[in-house]
């Protein structure tokens, strides 16, 4: 074998187990982008924490967030059933209230998500489609 060729087998073998040119397998009827390859935003134990205890402060002086009703030293909601699933847009019932302000500013929203609350919950759902794909639930 000549010293060109052995130089060459040698620099694509290099190459190849290089750690810089990594090689991804393409699944059939996956999106190889590499946005697909970002794993969904999630709601931070930080956040979930300051989310709790911003509306247990709120039902502790007797507030209920609109949309809830006061009972029985809690706020309940007016239906049993949660209508959103994670993974699936939030539909357009019942209504997706905006978080107060002065929670917003506490909390890390990552970037191309927003928070709503519908009902006890909070959700993190994607801007445009609405997709949900995290919650904080039952907080009252």
């Amino acid at each position: 074998m000549s010293l060109v060729r052995l130089l060459a087998a040698g620099l694509l073998l290099a190459l190849s187990a290089s750690p810089g040119v990594a090689q991804r397998r393409v699944t059939p009827g996956t999106d190889p982008s590499p946005a697909a390859a970002v794993p969904a935003a999630a709601i931070s134990e930080r956040d979930q924490t300051t989310i709790r205890g911003h509306f247990a402060r709120l039902i502790a002086v007797g507030a209920c967030p609109q949309g809830l009703a006061r009972s029985a030293g809690s706020c309940v909601s007016p239906t049993a059933v949660k209508s959103w699933k994670k993974g699936q847009p939030l539909p357009s019932t019942p209504t997706a209230f905006p978080l107060p302000n002065d929670l917003l500013i506490q909390l890390r929203t990552p970037v191309g998500y927003q928070y709503v609350r519908v009902l006890d919950d909070v959700l993190l759902i994607t801007q445009g489609t609405r997709t949900v794909v995290d919650a904080v639930t039952d907080l009252r």
